[in-house]
């Protein structure tokens, strides 16, 4: 009996010192928490891995501080550091949430749908941002229109594909039998034209060319006449 008391003992100080699992609900509705029967022992934070001081987020993994499994149906390399296996028949998706309680929105969301294999970023609020070199924004997916805008900190893009700033082509193949051209409007908006229209324009300008080369040459007959 003594010792069963110290076994049930033992069992008993993580949850009144660390943490707990909740006292409600049947079995299957169980789950844990980190707050402890005993106020001021909470887990503050989780550090896996032989931290010799204080992780530095909630969920720290340190594969540098892990000594790597040897057992052969658990090898992994350090660098492995989160998995997740799901039923392929369901959605599969990681959530990121602000706020908190009944209160918190989704903002993104990475996941592959039921049955798929592909694989689905998703901005659930907001515009769809990427950023190098800091908090410097380099493309924009609106989350409003779909548009895509590329540049430097350039967030509002006005058309399916905005960019802001240059445009090069290397190796662009030649085809001698299309018949259309791509011009732009003043406001650097992409159109496309009929490239009969420019030969038509280029014929004008031909002719207008020798009409001003024959009035050049009457007006130097005339001047040579009257001296």
């Amino acid at each position: 009996m003594k010792q069963r008391l110290v076994l049930l003992g033992l069992l008993c100080i993580p949850l009144i010192n660390f943490a707990q699992f909740n006292s409600t609900g049947p079995n299957w509705d169980k789950w844990g928490r980190t707050d402890a029967i005993i106020p001021g022992n909470n887990i503050k934070a989780i550090g896996i891995g032989n931290f010799t001081s204080f992780p530095r987020a909630a969920l720290h993994v340190n594969a540098n501080l892990l000594t790597p499994p040897t057992h052969p149906n658990t090898m992994f390399a350090p660098g492995e550091l989160f998995r997740t296996d799901g039923p392929s028949g369901n959605v599969n998706a990681w959530r990121m949430f602000t706020g908190s309680g009944s209160v918190a929105t989704e903002k993104f969301a990475v996941y592959v749908p039921a049955g798929s294999n592909h694989l689905m970023l998703q901005a659930s609020a907001g515009d769809l941002r990427f950023n190098t070199g800091g908090a410097n924004t380099r493309m924009t997916i609106s989350g409003t229109t779909g548009f895509v805008g590329i540049g430097t900190n350039f967030t509002t893009p006005q058309a399916l594909l905005h960019v802001n700033g240059t445009v090069r082509i290397d190796s662009l193949p030649a085809d001698n039998t299309i018949s259309t051209i791509v011009v732009t409007d003043s406001e650097g908006n992409l159109k496309s034209r009929d490239i009969k229209d420019l030969e038509k324009a280029l014929a004008k300008i031909k002719d207008l060319e020798q009409k001003l080369e024959k009035l050049e040459a009457m007006i130097y007959k005339l001047t040579i006449n009257n001296n």
